[in-house]
């Protein structure tokens, strides 16, 4: 589907970002969100489709640190 405007391109794209840190639990400590806290989000969300993620290069990210998700 053409999504184009006065000839500049709109692809349609989803993004999220997980800011908070992962609470409590009884007998766990505290700790920061990583990688594998937000895929597991992801494959939930898209359950029970199988999504791959596979990794990406930005350059306004650190590198190693973002991935698009077939």
């Amino acid at each position: 589907m053409d999504r184009s405007r006065a000839g500049i391109a709109q692809p349609t794209v989803v993004s999220g970002s997980r800011t908070a840190g992962r609470g409590r639990a009884v007998g766990v400590a505290a700790r920061d969100v990583d990688f594998y806290d937000v895929k597991g989000d992801i494959e939930r969300l898209f359950a029970p489709v199988a999504v791959r993620f596979v990794r990406a290069e930005h350059p306004a990210l650190h590198p190693g640190r973002s991935a698009f998700v077939e």
